[in-house]
């Protein structure tokens, strides 16, 4: 089944077309759809496949990237995202518990950086990219909704569900977007953030959704991260989604690496 996914700022990326619903879901109920799947998560999640893209180095230098790539995600605060070479080595780990984020580079030379949740990270992987924890997180689809200071808008194969928020500058602006499909399961099909200048920083396509374990829940199997004003993509493909009643809050993978032990001579916290 393919469905054709609408192109965010300077982003395609292709997915079907089957008949679309007709009605306009009230904004409540919308919400409804998207938490009620994220309601059905009993326990924690580990997704393992692979990872491939391209950003632009600090030399303006176009560079592909091939990487296993496995995520363990206990929704919504706690997430930990590694890429692995293919010797098994970690090149990047991403994660996110209750009180911190954390984001961990290996090449070129080892980077490690830190900050309280809620403290925006002022800094960028592959010398151009602002990969953050929150929104990585969110880029699931997994993330908790409220209907306050928000609308909707139908467009031919979506429904937009609009967030508001406050800029730099006092002035509410358009925070983030969740795309509604109006295809069966009805899931979201894309999340887009955006700056105060209503530029998308970060747009989330998520694709080929299917039934994990019995209770009715269902993940996207592809999930493609694009940052458009960088020029740079991520696409993480699902090999194999699993629930895993061991892996809770209290693991150790959403322990900081600095927590953990780990000591780093270039060691940053947050934007200091």
């Amino acid at each position: 089944m393919r469905r054709a996914c609408l192109v965010v700022a300077l982003l395609a990326a292709g997915c079907g077309e089957p008949k679309r619903s007709a009605m306009f879901t009230p904004m409540q109920r919308a919400v409804g759809i998207v938490e009620a799947n994220r309601d059905l998560v009993r326990t924690g999640l580990k997704a393992s496949g692979s990872a491939r893209g391209f950003f632009v180095d600090d030399r303006g230098r176009k560079q592909h990237f091939d990487l296993g790539a496995k995520l363990q995600v206990v929704p919504p605060s706690h997430m930990r995202f590694v890429l692995q070479n293919a010797f098994g080595q970690d090149e990047l780990e991403v994660g996110m518990n209750a009180d911190k984020w954390w984001l961990l580079v290996h090449r070129p030379g080892t980077r490690y950086f830190e900050d309280a949740v809620g403290v925006e990270p002022g800094v960028a992987i592959g010398g151009t990219v602002p990969l953050r924890a929150d929104q990585l997180m969110e880029s699931l689809g997994l993330g908790a909704l409220s209907a306050g200071q928000a609308g909707a808008r139908v467009v031919d194969d979506y429904q937009q569900l609009i967030f508001m928020g406050t800029g730099a500058d006092g002035r509410v602006v358009i925070a983030k977007e969740y795309w509604l499909d109006r295809y069966e399961p009805r899931l979201t099909g894309r999340i887009v953030f955006r700056d105060d200048e209503g530029r998308a920083v970060l747009s989330s396509c998520l694709t080929g959704y299917g039934a994990v374990g019995d209770s009715g829940l269902k993940l996207p199997y592809e999930l493609r991260l694009s940052w458009p004003a960088e020029e740079a993509e991520l696409v993480f493909r699902v090999g194999r989604w699993q629930e895993l009643e061991r892996l809770t809050t209290e693991h150790p993978a959403f322990v900081s690496p600095r927590d953990r032990g780990g000591r780093y001579d270039t060691e940053i916290v947050g934007a200091d």
